[in-house]
């Protein structure tokens, strides 16, 4: 048997590709299932910036190698199926990497050398997350589960002993460079962060750091919202109380993982309309758009 990604991420595939394939949290043991389903159980890593879906490549029964392409086959099929999506649109996105190659790749990942952002360090914690939610999905067992524990290790390593790391900046603190920049000051400023994932989380305290006054959190899942609300001494909204707390928000980060829009440009022009000498700058992170 031998290692197997296969995988498309911010370097080979534009975002209106990337959006079409990626998942969020809840999504993941679903799709975990799936690509089970044809026979290819593994690991999923799915970011803003990356999806990847690991397994192990078998041999046939008489120990030959013809049939080693077959995995590579398999969770193309996969993605098809499950994305709902034409393989000639973004089978030249895609990449594959085996055995030792394959090795390497999750190394790098996993130590951020392969980021958007050199040396971020939200990586490591998402690689944790695909491997927990894998085990807790009974997809992956033996070499790939060390494979990735190895990873993980490589990934902290690097880090401590290179500071590779110490001057990295996040998607999420670009965005609050970005406010800056336009904004100037972001003292005194509201706020508006609509999600609560890593990419939400950091964002806030990002913003609450750079003098941000008053920071609204808005999710699907309320209790998400006011559990980050409470650390930053902001408020949560529900989902269908967002359109009246917008009105009050000079900034706005969307950084959800909805494949539905949650803010539209009617409801911005909308709103816009009820104060339209006062500015609003939006930051759209989300995966997907």
């Amino acid at each position: 048997m031998e290692f197997l990604v296969v995988g498309l991420n911010h370097r080979t595939a534009p975002l209106e590709v990337r959006e079409k394939i990626t998942l969020n949290s809840e999504q993941l043991p679903s799709a975990l299932s799936n690509m089970a389903a044809y026979g290819m159980p593994g690991v999923i890593l799915s970011t803003c910036n990356r999806s990847e879906f690991y397994a192990l490549n078998h041999e046939d029964a008489s120990g030959s190698s013809a049939e080693w392409g077959d995995g590579e086959k398999r969770i193309k099929e996969f993605l098809v199926d499950y994305f709902q999506i034409q393989l000639v649109d973004v089978e030249r996105y895609l990449y594959l990497h085996r055995g030792r190659d394959c090795v390497s790749h999750l190394f790098r990942v996993a130590s951020s050398l392969d980021s958007m952002m050199l040396g971020e360090d939200q990586i490591i914690g998402q690689v944790r997350d695909a491997l927990d939610t894998a085990v807790r999905s009974e997809t992956v067992t033996g070499s790939l589960f060390h494979l990735f524990q190895q990873a993980l290790r490589v990934g902290r390593k690097v880090r401590r002993e290179s500071g590779i790391g110490r001057k990295a900046m996040s998607v999420s603190r670009a965005c609050v460079e970005l406010a800056e920049g336009d904004l100037g000051d972001l003292s005194g400023l509201s706020a508006m962060v609509l999600g609560t994932g890593d990419a939400g989380g950091l964002a806030a305290k990002g913003l609450r750091s750079s003098g941000v006054s008053n920071i609204t959190v808005v999710n699907r899942t309320h209790r998400r919202a006011v559990e980050l609300a409470k650390t930053l001494s902001g408020q949560a909204v529900r989902l269908p109380e967002m359109p009246e707390a917008l009105r009050q928000a000079d900034l706005v980060v969307a950084c959800t993982g909805s494949p539905e829009y949650i803010l539209g440009a009617d409801l911005v022009s909308h709103v816009m309309s009820s104060r339209p000498d006062r500015p609003m700058f939006l930051i759209d992170i989300a995966v997907p758009r």
